[in-house]
C-alpha cells in the first residue's frame, strides 16, 4: 500500500470535510437570517462537494486494493508495515471526528430549524385565515351572542 499517495487523499478529504462544515453552517445562518433565495446556490455547493467527496472515496478505496478500510484499521496496519504514518494517521482520525461530529450537528441545527419554519409558517397561514373567514355567531332573543348552535328548523308552527 502506498502511504504516501494516501496522506495526499486524506489531506484533501479533510478539506473537503471541511468545507461541507461550512456550507452547512452558511446554510444555517440564512436560515435564521430567512434569505431564502441563497439555499438553491448553497445546496447546489453541497451536492457538488458531496460529489466530490465520493470521487476522493474512491481514489482512497483505490490505493487500500480494493477495500474499503477504515481509519482504525489503516492505523493499525500502518503500525507494522509503515510507522512513520501512525501518527499522522491518528491526527487524521481525531480531525475527521470532529469535523463529522460538528458536521451532524450542523446538520440537526439545519433541519430542526427548517421544521420549526414550517411549524411557524403554518400557524401564521392558519391565523390569517381565521381572522378571513366569518364568524358563525347566533344570538339569543334577547339579541345577545349565543354560542349554541342553533340551527333552523324547517317545521312551521301553526298560527
Amino acid at each position: 500500500m502506498d502511504f504516501h499517495s494516501l496522506m495526499e487523499i486524506m489531506d484533501k478529504e479533510i478539506i473537503l470535510y471541511a468545507n461541507m462544515r461550512e456550507l452547512l453552517a452558511a446554510k444555517k445562518l440564512c436560515i435564521i437570517l430567512n434569505e431564502v433565495a441563497k439555499f438553491p446556490e448553497i445546496d447546489a455547493k453541497i451536492l457538488e462537494l458531496t460529489e466530490r467527496i465520493k470521487v476522493i472515496n474512491e481514489e482512497r478505496i483505490n490505493i487500500t486494493n480494493g477495500t474499503n478500510l477504515n481509519i482504525t484499521t489503516l492505523i493499525n496496519y500502518s503500525k507494522q508495515e509503515a510507522p512513520k504514518y501512525t501518527y499522522k494517521l491518528e491526527e487524521y482520525k481525531r480531525k475527521l471526528n470532529k469535523l463529522s461530529k460538528e458536521i451532524l450537528e450542523l446538520y440537526k441545527a439545519n433541519t430542526e430549524l427548517l421544521e420549526f419554519g414550517i411549524t411557524i409558517t403554518d400557524k401564521s397561514i392558519q391565523v390569517i385565515i381565521g381572522a378571513f373567514t366569518p364568524k358563525k355567531t347566533n344570538y339569543s332573543k334577547y339579541g345577545k351572542e349565543s354560542g349554541s348552535n342553533i340551527g333552523i328548523s324547517t317545521i312551521v308552527k301553526e298560527v
